[in-house]
């Protein structure tokens, strides 16, 4: 997706509205970014992005998790559904290869129903979904080596996280004074 934001908003928000705490949600809320940092070793949307590699990395947290630290299921599936989303995202803006290191491309393409500005009706008749393989040496790269300054999305990112560590910051501060309040009985 072009939009780093999105890659935060969509699966935050869906956890949130499953009934996930949103305190937690928005801390492991990066892990659903984290992918896009392979751009800056030239092989975006291939290892980062793979469900092979993201889905051992999921079994493997939530077994740990299961077995050994079960206070901690919920932060687990948080962080595993935070993963597994971006790649899936990502399959509607371009070419994914999401069974690397094996050679073989994926594209998701939606065409969503067109609304006719005189009729105000909705034509399905534009709507479609395609899943496209394709092998390597068709498709052209799907992110072209971008600045490291320049970047709206890093922007939004640093912008993002300091949102949030004031956010949570505050969050804190508030609870610790909740906490230090004490009530005394009254004297009789």
């Amino acid at each position: 997706m072009p939009e780093v934001l999105i890659h935060l908003l969509i699966p935050a928000a869906a956890l949130i509205i499953a009934g996930f705490d949103r305190k937690i949600v928005l801390y492991f809320a990066p892990f659903a970014m984290i992918h896009d940092i392979d751009i800056f070793f030239g092989i975006h949307r291939s290892g980062f992005h793979s469900l092979l590699v993201l889905g051992l990395i999921s079994l493997v947290l939530l077994f740990y998790t299961f077995k050994y630290k079960p206070q901690w299921k919920s932060h687990a599936i948080i962080i595993s559904f935070l993963l597994l989303s971006h790649p899936l995202m990502d399959l509607i803006t371009g070419y994914v290869q999401l069974f690397w290191p094996f050679d073989t491309y994926f594209w998701l393409e939606i065409s969503a129903p067109t609304l006719d500005p005189i009729t105000t009706a909705i034509n399905f008749s534009a709507f479609y979904v395609i899943f496209h393989i394709s092998p390597p040496q068709d498709i052209t790269p799907a992110v072209e080596p971008m600045p490291l300054f320049e970047n709206q999305g890093l922007i939004a990112i640093i912008l993002i996280g300091l949102a949030m560590t004031y956010w949570l910051i505050k969050s804190r501060r508030s609870e610790e004074q909740q906490n230090h309040t004490t009530i005394r009985p009254t004297e009789e």
